[in-house]
């Protein structure tokens, strides 16, 4: 069973649409390396990370969703943005698909709910 998170981000990057406007992994990752805090890439990041943060939240509230996407309670928009950085650095391959499948990868293997 190894290899099932795998399968699944495999999977999550055929499904997600390609777009010629969507924002690559690669983008993601250079915005959020940037360490200069009044930087227009660092302002992205953090926009970015609390959009995909509120969303799976709010997913995950309605009835139905099948979100299996655990977080601490007290996780912070800050500890996202650098559990999804370090998620970067690690798995390079992924910088080209899209910063949605990258994200979605960050979700199922940091922080999946407990059977």
């Amino acid at each position: 069973m190894r290899y099932g998170p795998i399968c699944l981000i495999a999977l999550l990057s055929l499904l997600a649409p390609a777009r010629a406007d969507e924002l690559k992994g690669i983008k993601l990752y250079q915005q959020c390396s940037n360490t200069n805090q009044d930087s227009v890439g660092y302002l992205n990041c953090n926009a970015y990370v609390a959009g995909f943060v509120e969303g799976l939240y709010i997913g995950k509230s309605l009835p139905g969703s099948g979100y299996n996407f655990c977080p601490p309670k007290d996780l912070t928009y800050l500890q996202a943005r650098l559990v999804i950085e370090k998620f970067m650095r690690d798995h390079p391959k992924m910088l080209n698909d899209a910063a949605g499948s990258v994200a979605m990868a960050v979700r199922v293997l940091t922080y999946p709910c407990a059977k």
